[in-house]
């Protein structure tokens, strides 16, 4: 019987993956030939090509990711379509998984949420989607899913080779031979860094009005995406998602813990995710205000 379960589960694991390389597949073509229409219709007006030619920079200097990707000239359209099925499969028990922590972190905390909740609807009212511009009004909201990461950050640890000889704490780490950890999860737990660490306190990542973080040390002290070069290449995605997520919940319901179901805690099985089913609950606050 196990053998059998399994065999259908690995079936349907493979069936997900030949979907989203259809998916991708379908994106990149499409892409391409939007593209293509592009470059012709800018053909048919070359004569004007001087005067639309700071206009075309512009835009270049906006290119989005596949664009990117795409102007490089070096990449096949088998690493292009590695980069997108890179993008989607890695974004979905990432951010699935921290909408969970954030879900919690709000049903946990029914005092912050009532925070967060006046500062969604005093910026979208109850029904206007989130923009990038409402977005940047609303510092508490991304304080939140900021501070869900240092508490819940997606990877425990993130390995690194060094580009060159290292000593840290006094041990020589030799240039491409050892392996160095950045232990995100405890990074993030601190209490050197972090005052009250297993506080769920968004407010931490609040600034003050010279810039300087509230209470947080520095912006350095939890990087759950990493950093540099090799950051996570769908950061700006999830967080996006994250954010218009969070604030639509948020305006529609209120998110309570029973008071019979059990803490949740961390459980490390490539990302981050509860160790037990979370039994928030979703309460419609049309319900509530009537």
């Amino acid at each position: 019987m196990v053998g059998i379960y399994e065999t259908q589960q690995f079936k349907k694991f493979f069936d997900n993956f030949d979907t989203m390389y259809e998916c991708a597949e379908l994106f990149i073509g499409r892409r391409i030939n939007e593209l293509e229409e592009q470059q012709k219709v800018q053909s048919h007006h070359s004569s004007e090509a001087q005067s639309h030619h700071s206009s075309e920079a512009a835009e270049g200097d906006k290119a989005g990711f596949f664009e990117f990707l795409l102007s490089s000239g070096k990449l096949t359209k088998d690493d292009l379509l590695a980069s997108v099925i890179d993008v989607l499969f890695a974004g979905v028990d990432t951010t699935s998984n921290t909408m969970q922590w954030m879900l919690y972190m709000m049903a946990k905390n029914p005092d912050k949420q009532d925070i967060l909740r006046h500062e969604v609807l005093s910026v979208l009212g109850d029904t206007t989607l989130a923009t990038p511009t409402t977005l940047a009004q609303m510092p508490y909201l991304k304080a939140w899913v900021r501070e869900t990461l240092r508490l819940y950050p997606v990877l425990s640890g993130i390995p690194r080779l060094p580009a060159k000889d290292l000593i840290l704490s006094g041990y020589l780490i030799p240039e491409g031979k050892a392996q160095v950890e950045f232990l995100t999860y405890y990074m993030g737990r601190d209490e050197k860094v972090f005052e009250d660490a297993e506080a769920f306190k968004p407010e931490r990542w609040l600034r003050k009005k010279d810039g300087t973080l509230t209470e947080a040390v520095e912006a350095f002290s939890s990087i759950p995406f990493g950093f540099g070069t090799r950051m996570c290449l769908g950061r700006r995605i999830a967080e996006l998602e994250l954010h218009l997520l969070l604030a639509r919940i948020v305006q529609q319901f209120e998110i309570s813990y029973p008071p019979d179901a059990e803490n949740v805690e961390p459980f490390m099985r490539g990302v981050t995710i509860p160790d037990r089913a979370l039994r928030v609950q979703f309460v419609d606050r049309q319900s509530v205000l009537n």
